[in-house]
């Protein structure tokens, strides 16, 4: 024996079109649910993606910043160090 099929089911049994429609609105509103959670969560995730992003270019401009610092830091020493040995041959020079 074969199994019948929801509409020969629905037409022959009044209460199990009811039990199916009832079912299948169950099902679509379900579904609906689901696809807005989906929607909800797409959105979330380009939000976190957004801030990520954000977070990203500050923590790059900070660094370039960071490294302008540095560099400049470097080339006070580098003066600095030229300046010293001048000094010291400066100093060193009348001992001779």
């Amino acid at each position: 024996m074969t199994d019948p099929s929801a509409a020969t089911l629905a037409a022959e049994k009044p209460i199990t079109r009811t039990f199916l429609e009832t079912l299948f609105c169950a099902q679509r509103e379900d579904i609906a649910a689901l696809w807005r959670d989906m929607v909800a969560d797409v959105k979330g995730i380009k939000q976190v993606s957004n801030d990520m992003g954000q977070r990203l270019d500050t923590l790059e401009a900070v660094k370039d910043q960071q490294e302008d610092e540095l560099n400049a830091h470097q080339q006070e020493l580098l003066e600095l160090h030229d300046k010293s040995e001048e000094l010291y041959y400066h100093l060193e020079k009348p001992r001779k």
